[in-house]
């Protein structure tokens, strides 16, 4: 029979560690269908504009609604957006 080995807590953290380093690339390129956020952004004027800007330069979603009371805002915040988005003024 083999023998009962005592993993002391210490060693089983670094093992799980050096285990988990080695998967971790591995498991960051796989993409399933579900990976992409489909959001809605509310309030395109400047600093709305130019957050979106930021999150579109990330493959982790898609703008599918805009709003803001100022039609140049809506406007201009759906074409930065550049995913057709729905466009709401309330």
């Amino acid at each position: 029979m083999a023998e009962k080995e005592d993993v002391s807590r210490r060693e089983f953290v670094k093992k799980a560690g050096a285990a988990a380093a080695i998967a971790a690339p591995a498991i960051q390129t796989i993409k399933a269908a579900n990976d992409q956020v489909q959001y809605g952004f509310i309030g395109t004027g400047s600093r709305g504009q130019y957050l979106i800007q930021h999150i579109n330069q990330t493959d982790r979603g898609r703008c599918v609604a805009t709003c803001d009371l100022f039609e140049t805002n809506l406007k201009k915040g759906a074409e930065i957006a550049g995913t057709n988005p729905k466009t709401f003024k309330d």
